[in-house]
């Protein structure tokens, strides 16, 4: 009998922890033990996550409490990170125009904290010109964060497409 009880009294303590440490709640976003979802039951022998795919996954809170929990419902900021792989043939002066343009729009846009807007040519590869783009923004919910990133990386290709300026991909040149 005591070896029988020994998960449930497991899963139990491990249910009054996370009442207590409080990691989550209901509603919120996590990642654990493999499982990404909003969190939808916590009770004290087991935490019930509804997944993207909308089905229901219960994990024992013994099991829970031994993981890593990522709480993306807790999250401030969400980071907008993106490379632009440009031609090499590519002016220096459209270059800088590009950059420019680009640290201009992030920075007055009222969903990117302007001191965290980085915009600059990095490096040259073998297959272009890098130019690394990096800013914060105060939108935390993911639908949001993932609409936001298709707007910014739409005007993003309209500043490339007005400097006439067409993005490298891999690829030889073979002269005869």
């Amino acid at each position: 009998l005591a070896i029988a009880m020994q998960d449930l009294v497991k899963e139990t303590f491990a249910g009054v922890l996370l009442f207590m440490d409080k990691p989550f709640e209901i509603g919120d976003w996590i990642e654990a033990n493999g499982t990404s979802g909003a969190v939808e039951d916590l009770s004290l022998r087991s935490t019930r996550i509804r997944t993207a795919n909308d089905t229901i996954v219960t994990i024992a809170n013994d099991t829970l409490i031994s993981e890593n929990i990522v709480n993306w419902g807790k999250i401030g900021k969400r980071i907008f990170e993106a490379d632009i792989n440009l031609a090499l043939e590519t002016k220096e002066i459209t270059i800088e125009k590009i950059t420019n343009r680009i640290r201009f729009i992030l920075k007055y846009n009222k969903d990117i904290n302007p001191d965290t807007v980085l915009v600059n040519f990095n490096k040259i590869k073998d297959t272009g010109i890098n130019i690394h783009i990096r800013a914060a923004t105060s939108i935390t919910d993911y639908m949001k964060y993932t609409d936001f990133c298709h707007k910014t990386n739409l005007t993003i290709m309209n500043i490339l497409e007005s400097q006439g300026v067409k993005l490298a991909y891999p690829g030889s040149n073979v002269y005869i």
